[in-house]
Order: structure tokens, then C-alpha cells, then sequence
């Protein structure tokens, strides 16, 4: 296997993964990250799904759903430090 560019390892193509970070449509200029605002109710997905298009399954991609949305194509990777 070969790590992305963050050092990790198949990130990208199985679900879209939720994130602490509100949605905005739009992040501005200049903007790099989502805000985060505890009462907003759409928060940021990224990195695409099995059923997406290749060029959607990469970890820049990110769109907006509340977190009571379920589907087959949402969830969360769970992560620990290597021994």
C-alpha cells in the first residue's frame, strides 16, 4: 500500500465521513477550513462514497447534511495511534 499525502491509508472511496465542522455553501476567500458553530444543524461530509464518480472519491471533496441523515453512503472511521 501507499499512503496519501497525509501518511494514511485507504481514506478515501468507502463512505463519506462526518465531520465537527459546520457547512457553508461557500468558504470565502482565503478560507481553508469550515467554521465550527455548535446551533448550526448542516455539518461537513468529505471524500466521497463507493456509489460516487472516481473523480468525486478524494478527501478535498465536501458537502453539507444534517447529522439525522442516514444512508449507506455516510458514517465515520474510527482511528487509534500504532503500536
Amino acid at each position: 500500500l501507499i499512503p496519501n499525502d497525509n501518511g494514511l491509508y485507504d481514506m478515501s472511496g468507502n463512505v463519506y465521513e462526518w465531520t465537527h465542522d459546520t457547512y457553508t455553501a461557500s468558504l470565502g476567500t482565503g478560507a481553508t477550513t469550515d467554521p465550527v458553530r455548535e446551533n448550526d444543524s448542516s455539518r461537513v461530509i468529505r471524500g466521497g462514497y463507493w456509489k460516487n464518480y472516481p473523480h468525486y472519491i478524494r478527501s478535498a471533496i465536501r458537502n453539507g447534511s444534517v447529522p439525522t441523515n442516514q444512508g449507506g453512503g455516510i458514517g465515520f472511521r474510527v482511528g487509534r495511534t500504532a503500536p
